[in-house]
């Protein structure tokens, strides 16, 4: 994410198209759950889409532009609302930045699906002996360390150990990316709602090892604004061609 936005703010086309492509999904369905029409959809992405042009240079954690950008298309959606003269919660854009409902918001599934592919691009970038190892311990129902030890003819004392190694490998990828999880529980986790498909893949390949990639950007401004061409932004939709969000 750090490598796109900072493409973006060099004027980089490829960069906001990449942007635009994984964020459009996100703002529309904001702007749907808000009973929005079709037009006002429309109206929501793309005055979303200016603010990002605007202020991208203001974004400090590259990490949170999925969260800034939901932000924004809520608080545009609210606008409409407000235009419309239906009812909007008391609280204006807080309300809709701290929902009272419990259950999944549109974005949830956009962000847990960029966790997973951020964990499965870390996880191929393990050894086979990882891959395969942290694959047979995410396992349902989990694996014995007798039978993962059969499985991969690997001394029974030596999986806890090499486990450990393999998921410090992996936790440091992720912190140079800024995402890694806290705790080898959380990394587990994560690991597990990726990991199967990851461990799939490596079981018809043979990635090669590759070092840690990537480093976070200065803490502090991102620099000036984007001085290229603003994202192809996406237009208005007919109805039955709004963009599926899961």
């Amino acid at each position: 994410m750090n490598d796109l936005v900072d493409g973006c703010l060099d004027g980089d086309q490829d960069c906001w198209n990449q942007i635009v492509e994984r964020y459009a999904p996100l703002i529309w369905a904001i702007a749907r759950s808000h009973r929005l029409s079709p037009a006002d959809c429309s109206d929501v992405s793309q005055a979303t889409w200016l603010r990002v042009v605007q202020h991208l240079d203001k974004l400090r954690s590259p990490d949170r532009l999925a969260q800034w950008i939901s932000t924004s298309a809520r608080r545009e959606s609210l606008k409409h609302l407000e235009k419309s003269g239906r009812s909007v919660p008391v609280g204006g854009a807080e309300a809709f930045d701290r929902p009272e409902t419990a259950g999944p918001q549109p974005e949830d599934a956009v962000l847990a699906r960029e966790r997973d592919d951020e964990v499965l691009t870390a996880f191929c970038s393990l050894t086979p002996k990882c891959q395969a190892l942290l694959g047979l311990l995410v396992t349902d129902p989990p694996m014995s360390y007798d039978e993962i030890s059969e499985t991969l003819a690997m001394p029974r004392g030596s999986i806890g150990p090499i486990r450990s190694r393999c998921l410090a490998h992996l936790k440091k990828i992720l912190q140079e990316q800024g995402r890694a999880p806290k705790g080898d529980a959380a990394l587990v986790s994560h690991i597990r709602a990726a990991g199967l498909r990851a461990y799939a893949v490596s079981r018809r390949t043979t990635p090669e090892k590759h070092g840690p990639g990537g480093s976070n950007g200065p803490n502090g401004s991102r620099g000036p604004r984007p001085s290229g061409p603003p994202p192809r932004l996406p237009h208005s939709r007919p109805h039955h061609d709004e963009p599926r969000f899961l």
